[in-house]
């Protein structure tokens, strides 16, 4: 979805070993068939530093395409 994507939000998407900052490698897809990409983002959510991954998750907007 990434390279679809109209609108994208978020740290760059990717492995970051629970600290944060530009990821060494991108982990998380998510292919699809049949759908619109709205909007794409990656999840950088932390809390004083803590990261609840070891990754930023990608989450996407999709829509049917008729």
């Amino acid at each position: 979805v990434w390279q679809f994507a109209p609108q994208i939000d978020g740290p760059t998407p990717g492995h970051h070993g629970f600290l944060g900052g530009t990821p060494t490698r991108r982990i998380d897809w998510i292919l699809l068939r049949g759908f619109a990409v709205t909007q794409a983002r990656a999840i950088g959510t932390h809390r004083d530093g803590r990261y609840p991954s070891d990754h930023y998750p990608i989450m996407a907007d999709l829509r049917w395409i008729d």
